[in-house]
């Protein structure tokens, strides 16, 4: 073993090659939600977007247009309370896949891939989504 590498320097080198490397992956948390046969509340919805750095004003309308069928409310005044979606037998696996589509769709940049991006609104229908690694830009 070569001695010109003591441990504390090979385990600090590895959580800074970690850390340049977290940039390209989300952890998002645990799905929390209440179920019963005509609503599901979903708790910690703001710790999902707090993840992905994205307005709950905006995934809101996301929801909204999505499960156009549905009473989608905030649980109280407080955003920070959850959301509420009323429907018959709403499952944790639709919201799942309604978050993967709005990651591939508002915060995944279609050129590089990467998860560094940020979305501005520029009026009330239009947002400028735009990637801070390679800088591409687009109005949706």
């Amino acid at each position: 073993m070569n001695d010109n590498y003591s441990f504390d320097s090979m385990v600090n080198e590895s959580y800074q090659l970690l850390e340049v490397y977290s940039e390209d992956k989300l952890v998002l948390p645990k799905l929390e939600t209440e179920i019963n046969m005509s609503r599901l509340y979903w708790k910690n919805i703001m710790e999902y977007l707090k993840v992905l750095n994205r307005s709950p004003d905006h995934f809101y309308i996301f929801l909204k247009n999505e499960l156009c069928n549905n009473e989608i409310n905030w649980y109280s005044g407080n955003k920070d309370d959850g959301i509420l979606i009323r429907g018959k037998n709403k499952k944790n696996t639709e919201i799942i896949e309604l978050i993967k589509k709005y990651i591939n769709k508002y915060v995944i940049c279609s050129c590089c891939k990467k998860i560094n991006t940020e979305l501005n609104k520029i009026t009330s229908k239009k947002y400028e989504f735009k990637c801070l690694c390679c800088e591409m830009t687009k109005c949706l």
